[in-house]
């Protein structure tokens, strides 16, 4: 530790270079309140809303007198940010900083200061271009583009959406965003986009998004895009036109790339909601040589040997990556406004090969026979190391089920790692093994809000309120006996996670084909609004069981979406019938996802199955 401003870690590869020569990893957390850092460059400078920090002095130098924010730095020094426009009156104004000094931009010729807002987002690495959001009043929200060698500002607004967001410029004037169509009935659905220097909006993906935040964070000198398309980090290549989405990892229900280097490493974030609505992020990291899928910055570093030792085992937001890949910029995981900024410099050691490989399987997807609440699941971890490998080397499962185990329905994470004689961590495997039934395996995208209770055909069952507790739950051990031709009503609780509607469905698959495609097949049983879960509020419906229902043991479920009913939901309730008397056995689809702000579009927040 150089400072009692920050705690600083280094990682030593003696294994892959002479004595003579260490390369080291490095690791810099800053300990200030609110010192979150916005972006870094190819030189280490990363800078912080009102300072900048030199990585490799740990210097810290506040923002110039006149500025009043920084938010993006080039390999020039040169910055985007803001500045007073009216001091007394506290009205800002987006600005950059070129040759060491500060320049307005101004507004647009018709937004009226004092009534409209703006967010400057970056500035090219040329240092010719700055762009950001601007509005005209409260409400009309476009993009502004800014030359700094001619002094031109541009106002970019577009009939086709309501509104418009730039958050980067490259070199020809190129911007990447989103732009807002309310195309969900009129709920917003932010594109991902850019924008050619001829001001054309060229939404990115082969479809449109089905959610509502979905945005371009960032394009490398290559044309390579990143961000995020249905709450899934991408990266769009403009030159070969091929658009690749990503997992979200596991535990998390969202995940965005903010960034990528000229080399093709993205960085971002996947995010979940903690306690009372907070937001809880881990850093993650992709490139094609660190594996398929992105990683989580930290095991990426552990595996290096450097433990940041982050709380809660988070590392936080990942927000920038210099353009030669080597600097990451980001903060903890907390509140942005109160974060504590951190920098990693991986100094030539991010695609050194370790000293052991190890082939991390797939994740692994399995039906269990019908009846069945668990399966039996084998895999392999194999293993190699170089021509001086470790002493000691062996294989470790520090979390998840061994192989040959038998595996609960539900997705269970499996974590080995490949550790040397003395402990030392060599390498590490993450996988997750899904265990369902044919009928229920829903994809949680947003919330957790449970089925909380079911009272139908003399049955009453009630399921946890906790939001935190696994998105599909299984009851196959309860039985509901129904008769063929005969009506029962059902009444269905549940949380909504806030002043939201929930709306419920039940399936039953009285031919038993597997599918639920027959109209008498669905139930609407109706909506609950703003309820905890234990509150009383209840939907009710009626099943009506068809007099040529097959006897035996179908499958019935039950989902609950917020916003309108869709025409069709994925849920399920099994249904185990015998005789003439048909025995329910009701699957408690407990999660599947919730959409707060999109009320013409309905997606699953839960599902239970019997």
């Amino acid at each position: 530790m150089k400072s009692p401003y920050s705690i600083r870690t280094l990682l030593f590869a003696a294994c892959a270079f002479p004595v003579a020569g260490f390369a080291q990893m490095d690791y810099y957390i800053a300990s200030s309140f609110g010192s979150r850092f916005n972006d870094v460059n190819d030189s280490g400078i990363a800078i912080s809303g009102g300072a900048y920090f030199d990585f490799a002095t740990e210097a810290w130098t506040p923002m110039e007198p006149e500025a009043t924010e920084m938010v993006s730095i080039n390999n020039n020094g040169e910055v985007a940010g803001s500045m007073f426009f009216d001091e007394p009156n506290f009205i800002l104004q987006p600005a950059y900083k070129k040759n060491g000094v500060w320049n307005p931009i101004g507004w647009f010729p018709g937004s009226i200061p004092q009534e409209s807002s703006f967010s400057t987002y970056s500035i090219s690495p040329n240092g010719v271009w700055v762009t950001g959001q601007m509005s005209m009043g409260c409400c009309d929200f476009g993009t502004f583009r800014y030359n700094t060698d001619t002094d031109e500002l541009t106002e970019i607004f577009s009939p086709d959406y309501v509104a418009v967001a730039g958050y980067v410029i490259t070199n020809d004037g190129t911007i990447g965003g989103w732009a807002d169509d309310e195309g969900l009935g009129g709920g917003t659905r932010r594109i991902p986009v850019y924008i050619m220097p001829d001001l054309e909006i060229i939404p990115v993906g082969a479809a449109l998004p089905q959610f509502s935040t979905n945005a371009v964070n960032d394009i490398n000198a290559s044309s390579v895009m990143v961000g995020d398309f249905d709450n899934q980090p991408f990266i769009y290549d403009r030159n070969t036109d091929e658009f690749t989405t990503f997992d979200i990892p596991f535990g998390y229900i969202a995940a965005t790339f903010t960034s990528v280097s000229n080399n093709g490493v993205a960085v971002g974030y996947a995010q979940k909601f903690g306690d009372f609505g907070s937001l809880l992020r881990d850093a993650i990291i992709y490139h094609p040589t660190l594996g398929s899928e992105p990683r989580f910055l930290r095991d990426v570093l552990l595996i290096n040997g450097l433990d940041i030792n982050a709380p809660n085992d988070r590392m936080g937001t990942a927000i920038a990556i210099s353009p030669n890949g080597e600097y990451v910029a980001g903060w903890d995981d907390q509140a942005p406004f109160s974060a504590n900024g951190w920098v990693v410099y991986f100094d030539g050691l991010l695609f050194e090969p370790p000293a052991c490989s190890m082939e991390c399987p797939a994740d692994i997807a399995v039906i269990a026979p019908q009846g069945e609440t668990s399966a039996v699941v084998s895999y392999e971890v194999p293993f190699t190391c170089g021509p001086n490998p470790p002493p000691g080397v062996e294989l470790v499962l520090v979390e998840g089920l061994a192989s040959g185990s038998t595996f609960p329905f539900g997705t269970t994470q499996i974590i080995h790692h490949l550790v040397d004689g003395v402990g030392n961590l060599v390498n590490l495997c993450t996988f997750n093994v899904t265990v369902s039934d044919e009928f229920c395996a829903p994809q949680i995208q947003f919330f957790v809000e449970p089925i909380t209770r079911m009272v139908v055909a003399g049955v009453d069952h009630a399921s946890t309120v906790d939001a935190t507790a696994p998105a599909h739950e299984f009851f196959l051990d309860v039985q509901v006996n129904m008769n063929a031709a005969a009506s029962y009503p059902i009444s269905l609780e549940g949380y909504t996670g806030g002043e939201y509607i929930n709306y419920f469905t039940a399936f039953i698959d009285f031919d038993q084909d597997g599918a639920f495609n027959n109209t008498d097949e669905m139930f609407e049983i109706g909506s609950i609004e703003n309820s905890t879960g234990s509150d009383g509020q209840a939907a009710t419906g009626t099943i009506v069981v068809p007099a040529d229902a097959l006897t035996g043991i179908p499958v019935c479920g039950s989902s609950k979406p917020t916003g309108r009913p869709p025409w069709i939901r994925v849920g399920a309730i099994s249904l185990d019938k015998s005789r003439t008397t048909r025995s329910i056995s009701l699957t408690s689809a407990r999660a599947l996802a919730r959409t707060r702000n999109r009320p013409s579009r309905s997606t699953p927040t839960q599902l239970m199955t019997f």
